[in-house]
């Protein structure tokens, strides 16, 4: 399980035209390791978000708030990642996707059946039904794609979701791109929401998906 969370400080500046700024603390179970300061007054503890790779604990994060980067836990330290731009895309939540994979072995015909149960899925919420019927649960294992709710600077202010490749973040080598074109978030749903998992297998990694559109009544156009 995570041991990992954050909690923030708004920091207001001695200069009042500029913005306050956030003190991100970082604490394993309740030990502080580290701190950051955002460069913006909000959004400051859903742009931490720790995962693991092969062991080790990793958390992408937003210190300056149109660039992502990635950070090795426990000792905080930045690897890499993107860097400020005026232009860039500016995160206001992350989220990895996190699975257990429960098996069951047929003794009569040898087979052995596997379901990928996430986090955010009903199947979580029937966990004890599948272990009655003889599953045995792996380890929590997080997916290598990450997503990203946020807006470019001066676009119509909307929570877009991109797409993050964490293959290579252990070496701080993260990449981004929006795959699924025009994606607004729905409106007070957070991203966990909005990616269902249910359907998602290796060699078939579908996800159902909950998007906002505006469409024209009359002719059934979209809008925007």
């Amino acid at each position: 399980m995570n041991p990992f969370h954050v909690t923030t400080e708004i920091m207001p500046n001695s200069d009042p035209k500029v913005l306050p700024t956030t003190l991100v603390s970082i604490y394993i179970d309740e030990q502080f390791i580290g701190s950051y300061e955002r460069d913006y007054s909000a959004y400051g503890a859903s742009t931490f978000i720790p995962f693991e790779q092969n062991g080790q604990w990793y958390a992408l994060y937003s210190a300056d708030y149109t660039a992502t980067r990635v950070m090795s836990l426990p000792d905080c330290r930045d690897l890499g990642g993107e860097e400020q731009s005026s232009l860039g895309f500016c995160p206001v939540e992350y989220y990895v996707p996190r699975y257990r994979i429960a098996s069951r072995h047929n003794i009569e015909t040898g087979a052995t059946t596997e379901i990928y149960e996430f986090d955010n899925a009903d199947r979580f919420e029937r966990s004890t039904a599948v272990e009655d019927q003889g599953y045995k649960f792996g380890p929590w294992q997080y997916l290598r794609t990450a997503l990203v709710a946020g807006c470019y600077w001066g676009d119509d202010s909307s929570w877009k979701v991109e797409v993050i490749d964490l293959s290579q973040a252990a070496v701080g080598v993260i990449t981004r791109d929006h795959r699924f074109g025009y994606f607004m978030l729905p409106d007070n749903r957070a991203l966990r929401d909005t990616f269902d998992f249910s359907d998602w297998h290796p060699d078939s990694p579908t996800v159902i998906v909950v998007r906002q559109e505006w469409l024209d009544l009359a002719t059934g156009e979209r809008v925007h």
